[in-house]
């Protein structure tokens, strides 16, 4: 107060001043740079409390150090989030892990970004503040990426959920202006694209090592147990009146198709969770080789019989339908592609029936 006051009384006078006054001026010029610096290894002190950061930030303020101010406030909750990122343990399972590291940095970028808006108010500081925030979410998602994406044990699913709690958790700061959801996905698309590959290949390879010739065998169960949890995969996959849908082809479904139900539901369960418009065309991509590889394995073993037709309409008319109506029920509208799929699956299913209708002649 008395360096301000000074100073204000010093800008009334005349230029050029009094001796007498620019000694003075010269003193308080120097009193002015002990005491930024004072308040500046203020906040170089870990574990402050916020409201101690705020009104050290805001002397330096009434000092005329907005930069100093700025940079130094930026500073410190910078290294309190790599602290606290750093005292995090890795243990229990990935999602909750992630959970933890997110609401550290949600809590953080919330506050501060409330306060900050308080303290600054000029170009130049929304500015540095918009590249701080990005700063941090590179740093966050650098964390992410080692913790979900480079770790051999996750699955795809829990890649997923991973992104979803990220996701959830942004939701902190939507109403204080920050768009980290768009900023998350501009960091991890790329990763999130590879995931969706590996996690389409290994259901591909899945698939293609279960259908074999010997698959191709009507399903019977051997339990009631065995019953109930293929209805409950049908049920997961958003198949309506699953019962009736078994009770009606009980004795034809092959057990091929109940696997390639189950291992299309567990890739579509998490791509769903992943599904926009940037990794629409991925997911995509493999959806298509996943419907074409079942279709071109049935077709090599079609030998006209009523029983491989019933299974590829269970798949085409069933599954396919409720995949695409998963999809489109995401994107908001339909997906020429998914439709396009659809077609090209039945007129080579025509094909195959018409050929093997030939062969028997």
């Amino acid at each position: 107060d008395c360096y301000t006051k000074t100073s204000t009384s010093l800008e009334s006078f005349e230029t050029p001043l009094d001796p007498s006054l620019a000694s003075v001026q010269k003193k308080l010029e120097t009193l002015k740079e002990k005491l930024s610096d004072s308040l500046c290894r203020e906040l170089d002190r870990p574990a402050l409390g916020r409201s101690i950061v705020r009104e050290t930030v805001d002397l330096l303020l009434k000092l005329g150090e907005n930069d100093k101010g700025r940079t130094k406030y930026l500073e410190h909750w910078s290294l309190t989030l790599r602290r606290e990122f750093r005292n995090l343990r890795v243990e229990g399972s990935t999602e909750l892990f992630v959970k933890k590291l997110s609401i550290k940095l949600f809590t953080v970028l919330k506050t501060t970004t409330i306060e900050y808006a308080n303290l600054f108010h000029d170009i130049v500081s929304k500015s540095a503040f918009i590249t701080w925030v990005n700063a941090e979410m590179q740093q966050f998602c650098a964390i992410f990426s080692r913790q979900v994406f480079d770790s051999k044990t996750n699955s795809f699913a829990s890649v997923a959920d991973c992104v979803g709690v990220v996701q959830s958790r942004a939701a902190m700061v939507q109403h204080v202006g920050l768009d980290i959801d768009f900023l998350f996905w501009v960091f991890i698309q790329q990763r999130c694209c590879e995931s969706i590959k590996d996690a389409g290949e290994t259901c591909v390879t899945s698939i293609a090592n279960v259908l074999v010739v010997d698959t191709f065998n009507t399903l019977t169960f051997g339990g009631k147990s065995a019953r109930k949890d293929f209805l409950t995969t049908l049920t997961h996959a958003h198949i309506e009146h699953p019962l009736d849908l078994l009770e009606g082809m009980k004795a034809v479904l092959f057990h091929s198709s109940v696997v390639f139900c189950s291992e299309l539901h567990e890739f579509v369960s998490a791509a769903s969770k992943l599904f926009n418009h940037t990794t629409a065309t991925v997911i995509i991509k493999q959806l298509q080789r996943i419907f074409v590889l079942f279709l071109q394995k049935i077709i090599r073993v079609f030998d006209g019989q009523e029983k491989f037709v019933d299974n590829v309409n269970f798949v085409l008319d069933t599954v396919l339908k409720n995949t695409i109506s998963t999809f489109e029920g995401l994107y908001g509208g339909r997906i020429d592609e998914l439709h396009m799929l659809s077609r090209d699956l039945l007129r080579m299913w025509e094909k195959a029936q018409s050929e093997d209708g030939i062969s028997h002649i």
